[in-house]
């Protein structure tokens, strides 16, 4: 995060909203200075400006802009008043992730562009109130023009823990702001506005409208209190979760067009961005159901892509994980998506729990008994610190998630800990630089 990197420059400024007419491409493609030097920030820098802007980049219900589209590019048709709330709960979850990163981090300084102080107003003497969208503007404008062309290359050290309360800050905003005002009175989230300023989400013309990332973002983020949590998932799988095959839909039949949000409602229901089983949005939101402790319902929702996937007559493919099933079940696309990555991600790091945190290993499984079905052990080979590992759970009495604990963890045919009754166990990075490459065993019981 320390380590400097240069910043991208072409013509294009203001998020693309306005154009540098000084731009030379025959200077490059790197961000200069005024006197003509390479500018380089860190890439923590980096970070901090593309979330920071996104904070201020608001609509008329403060959300942020959703312009072109967001994740999904058939939201395509609301770019002057369109806005995203599903992308507002990702940008708080950064800050906050970005504040705990930033108090971790040696030292007691960090040097931030100059030009980039106002965005982290609470430092300055243009401190705001959030909820006033023209002020928020207001910010976002300045910053724009001061970093439109060349820049001063200077920059300024500010506080670690201050800068890091600015961010939480801000998150705590956010949070606060879409629990009130972006959930519905049927229970769930609304997860955008179109052009005409109005929300898509709820019961709309005596037809329920839901979309599934509308969802998913305000529950990975930790945004949805356990009470909206309970009420959403119910939602989902009253309106979205398919009672024949099984997935869980993108969204449900809006019935019509949507020529102010995007073309994907031009897509018969179904297919594609409208309604399909985009297994994009559906790992994210098994991966958000773990996070938040909801193991059962994660499981579910990954087991019914695997059943999907494994469906052959209906699916029409070799067994993998297709961009998405059509409303036949008929997987599309084997090899436009990254979502088999992230299933695989999602398995490893939440359903069996193995993942690194600050540089040390976690193991936190969150298996369910289905899973021990076939078998009271099961195990997963990955890599941590260069060095190949097995991790193995044993379940002799196939208790369910959330009856058992880790009792003890055995490393390379050795107790490191016994007895323990604990959720999550910590090894230090320091226990695997000396192993071999090969073949290094963690052996856990659950009971």
């Amino acid at each position: 995060l320390l380590q400097q990197a240069a910043y991208f420059k072409d013509r294009q400024s203001a998020r693309s909203k306005e154009q540098d007419l000084n731009w030379d491409p025959k200077e490059g493609n790197r961000l200069k200075t005024s006197s003509g030097r390479i500018y380089k920030g860190t890439i923590l820098e980096h970070l901090l400006i593309e979330n920071l802007v996104q904070f201020f980049n608001v609509g008329a219900h403060n959300f942020i802009l959703l312009e072109g589209a967001d994740w999904n590019d058939g939201l395509d048709m609301a770019r002057e008043h369109g806005e995203s709330v599903a992308f507002s709960s990702m940008y708080a979850q950064n800050l906050k992730a970005l504040a705990e990163i930033i108090e971790r981090l040696p030292g007691e300084k960090i040097a931030i562009l100059k030009e980039a102080l106002p965005l982290f107003d609470t430092l300055t003497s243009q401190k705001i109130d959030y909820s006033k969208v023209p002020a928020k503007r207001k910010i976002l404008e300045k910053y724009f023009r001061s970093v439109k062309g060349k820049i001063s290359g200077k920059k300024i050290n500010l506080d670690k823990n201050k800068l890091a309360r600015d961010l939480k800050d801000k998150a705590g905003w956010m949070h606060n702001h879409i629990r009130k005002n972006a959930w519905l009175k049927e229970r769930f989230f609304n997860g955008y506005y179109d052009n005409h300023k109005k929300k898509i989400e709820g019961n709309i013309g005596g037809i329920i409208r839901m979309t599934l990332a509308g969802q998913v973002f305000p529950l990975l983020a930790g945004i949805a209190t356990e009470k909206q949590a309970d009420s959403l998932i119910k939602n989902v799988k009253k309106y979205l979760k398919d009672r024949k095959l099984g997935g869980f839909h993108l969204n449900t039949d809006f019935k019509e067009e949507q020529l102010n949000l995007g073309r994907a409602f031009s897509f018969i229901y179904g297919d594609k961005e409208n309604g399909a089983f985009f297994n994009h949005m559906c790992v994210m939101f098994a991966y958000a159901l773990y996070k938040q402790g909801l193991v059962k319902e994660g499981y579910e929702v990954m087991n019914s892509i695997c059943k999907m996937a494994l469906d052959t007559p209906n699916s029409k493919i070799y067994p993998c994980l297709p961009e998405y099933f059509n409303a036949q079940g008929r997987g599309m696309y084997s090899y436009l998506t990254g979502s088999a990555s992230w299933f695989i991600f999602t398995l490893l790091t939440q359903a069996f729990g193995v993942r690194g945190e600050y540089g040390d290993l976690v193991i936190e499984p969150k298996l369910t008994r289905a899973q021990f079905r076939d078998s009271s052990t099961l195990s997963v080979k990955t890599s941590f610190a260069k060095k190949e590992i097995i991790v193995e759970f044993t379940n002799r009495r196939k208790k369910e998630f959330g009856s058992y604990s880790i009792q003890n963890v055995r490393f390379n045919a050795k107790d490191i800990c016994d007895n323990i009754e604990a959720k999550r166990f910590l090894m230090k990075r320091s226990l695997f630089l000396s192993l071999a490459k090969e073949n290094n065993l963690i052996k856990v019981t659950l009971d």
